[in-house]
């Protein structure tokens, strides 16, 4: 059960960090109770960024207004309800949320209209520098109540891991805070594992539907044909003396959010079934607590029993028919006992 090699050869996207690695080093190190936990019947997967910890409201939006406070604009800030807006009608991008929020409020005057892309990525720089330094204090805190949850889990004799990078490109910060503030006695048995992206943007369930890149591809094909039969004809003419009936066809491009979709990896259904066969369990005797739509659209599909506790401000998101969805955890939310019984019926005994 070596899910780092399966990692690099069957999901190509997939990193399994030093938590996730079963490395004979890694063995000889752990405590027994954490073999025991490589070995569970069944596993519990937390998407890391959004379910444990609300990264896009507790982080990404603090940065930003640390960032506009630092630069001597404190008038600008991203409220939750602002923050929301730009996550679902933005590029997908920091620097495409920043300019929304410019081109809407209005940009500082002092601020030429020739040095607006250059405040911009300042701006996208320094949140990157204040985000770091939250993550190392441990101020972006986890979800109320997620760390019963998850003791509640390992009680049971459930393995758990985290899937993690899914919001934020600097992911090993993210879990190094996280695992601080669960501390080590629980930290030790929980599993890691990240989605590489090319490039960053915003939390997965807030983009494009996969559908668009796809049909872009096909229209962008079909044009190249296009253009290809459009040299021939005038090719024929220069042969012929035809008069000119092949008009320039534009060059093939595809739109910034397609491009930016393009180059995310998603946890795909295929992702989530070698992750788990490298667990040596079926999905079905999975558990995905996803906070984005398409991570648990993903789970869905895959065969795991999926439940979804989104981000602040996300509840009414569309997520997969017949998903439970849960405002957090604890009493009259998700609580362990609660989460359990969605996947005991395809649990081994």
């Amino acid at each position: 059960m070596q899910l780092c090699r399966a990692s690099s050869s069957s999901c190509g996207g997939c990193r399994s960090d030093r938590r996730g690695s079963l490395n004979a080093h890694a063995q000889a190190r752990a405590p027994a109770r954490r073999s025991c936990r490589a070995h569970a019947s069944s596993w519990v997967l937390f998407e890391l960024d959004g379910a444990v910890m609300d990264l896009h409201m507790d982080g990404h939006r603090v940065a930003f207004n640390k960032a506009f406070n630092d630069l001597g604009y404190e008038c600008a800030q991203f409220t939750p309800p602002i923050y929301n807006d730009l996550l679902q009608s933005g590029d997908g991008t920091a620097e495409g949320m920043v300019k929304a929020y410019f081109n809407c409020m209005g940009w500082p005057e002092f601020i030429p209209t020739t040095e607006r892309d250059l405040f911009t990525r300042k701006i996208c720089e320094l949140k990157c520098t204040m985000m770091t330094r939250m993550l190392k204090k441990d101020e972006v805190k986890l979800r109320a109540d997620v760390a019963g949850v998850i003791t509640g889990a390992q009680s049971s004799g459930v393995g758990v891991a985290f899937i993690a990078g899914t919001q934020s490109d600097s992911a090993s910060e993210v879990v190094d805070s996280c695992l601080r503030q669960l501390g080590d006695e629980v930290a030790e048995s929980v599993k890691v594992f990240t989605v590489i992206k090319a490039r960053g943007g915003a939390a997965d369930g807030e983009e494009a539907p996969p559908a668009s890149f796809s049909e872009a591809l096909r229209n962008a094909a079909a044009r190249e044909k296009a253009r290809s039969a459009a040299e021939f004809v005038a090719s024929l003419k220069a042969d012929t003396g035809a008069p000119d009936c092949a008009h320039a066809m534009p060059p093939i491009a595809l739109g910034n959010q397609i491009l930016a979709n393009a180059n995310r990896l998603r946890v795909t259904p295929e992702w989530l079934a070698a992750l788990a066969a490298g667990l040596g369990v079926r999905t079905a005797c999975v558990l995905l607590v996803a906070s984005g739509a398409g991570v648990a659209e993903a789970g869905c599909a895959a065969g795991c029993a999926t439940a979804a506790v989104p981000r602040r401000m996300a509840f009414q998101g569309t997520f997969p028919a017949g998903t439970p969805k849960f405002e957090g955890y604890g009493p009259g939310y998700a609580t362990w006992s609660r989460l359990q019984a969605l996947v005991k019926g395809a649990v081994p005994p």
